[in-house]
């Protein structure tokens, strides 16, 4: 092996390949996630709209700078636990304030989302 002068070049069209086969891997656990905890939904919606949802959840949470697998992840099953548009309703309001919140990381944004979920809730029910 060389010294210092040892450079490694990666491709562009690489680094979309290795990310697209993290996405999809993402995806599918997701899915998996989904089917087993929002069962009826997951039956109602089918595979390829329970998919379209979740890349869709992907790009919502990189909108509140959350890119982490854990944090979107925790975001994907408020939406589908609550609304899959929940940012676009004002009844939600909260939800959107709370990812919006200055000076905290992205999974203290995903904590304050379920801690003020806990807050709006209804007993017994879905938001």
């Amino acid at each position: 092996m060389e010294g210092p002068g040892l450079m490694l070049i990666i491709k562009q069209s690489q680094i979309e390949q290795l990310g697209a086969h993290l996405r999809d891997r993402f995806v599918r656990a997701m899915s998996a996630h989904v089917r087993s905890n929002f069962a009826d939904r997951f039956a109602i919606l089918g595979e390829e709209a329970v998919g379209r949802l979740i890349i869709e959840g992907i790009t919502k949470a990189a909108t509140f700078g959350i890119v982490s697998e854990r944090d979107c992840g925790g975001l994907i099953h408020f939406m589908f636990a609550t609304q899959p548009d929940f940012d676009q309703r004002p009844e939600f309001q909260w939800a959107v304030d709370a990812l919006r919140t200055p000076g905290f990381e992205p999974t203290e944004l995903v904590d304050l989302l379920y801690t003020r979920w806990g807050d709006h809730r209804p007993a017994g029910g879905r938001s």
